[in-house]
């Protein structure tokens, strides 16, 4: 693939993000969203070069303000405020759906949850550091959501061959 239509692919991908982040339920704390499911998505699909260009032009384009993360919100106040952690995990969470591709379906499965763990961990993190301590921060941001990013991760990965035949097809 020519490195235009991988940028023009990771520019798509971006703007794919931007629409999903607003698919969200309101929750306390931390809504409700399906930006793993899309990041994921679009890890397991196109694999981790264009996973993570799509995932780091999506957060620099939240990051000068255009609101693009949940909420229709956008700016480095959201990125190193008490949530914004999640999103900087969305890069490792690429990164390890992207290393899933075409693999085994239960070998890209454990993949794709190292890289929400560690997208978590952070997320947990800078909220403890913001406000809420250890255990408390857990319970309050990524507990209630695992089981529905676990089974998101296993939707995008059944998916992913769909996605990338369709995209990748030679025209």
């Amino acid at each position: 693939m020519s490195k235009l239509k991988s940028y023009a692919l990771a520019a798509v991908l971006a703007a794919v993000y931007a629409v999903i982040a607003q698919i969200t339920i309101p929750f306390p704390l931390v809504p409700l969203s399906f930006q793993c499911f899309a990041i994921a998505l679009g890890g397991y699909a196109l694999g981790c070069r264009i996973g993570l260009i799509s995932t780091a032009l999506y957060i620099g384009i939240g990051a000068v303000g255009l609101p693009v993360f949940s909420g229709f919100r956008g700016g480095a106040e959201v990125l190193f405020g008490p949530t914004g952690g999640f999103i900087w995990g969305f890069i490792l969470l690429a990164l390890f759906c992207g290393f899933g591709k075409n693999k085994k379906r239960s070998a890209a499965f454990v993949l794709g949850m190292v890289g929400l763990i560690f997208c978590n961990a952070l997320g947990v993190l800078q909220f403890s550091l913001l406000g809420k301590s250890g255990i408390t921060a857990f319970i309050l941001t990524s507990a209630p959501y695992i089981l529905k990013d676990a089974f998101l991760l296993w939707v995008a990965i059944s998916l992913a061959p769909t996605v990338s035949a369709s995209v990748l097809r030679k025209r």
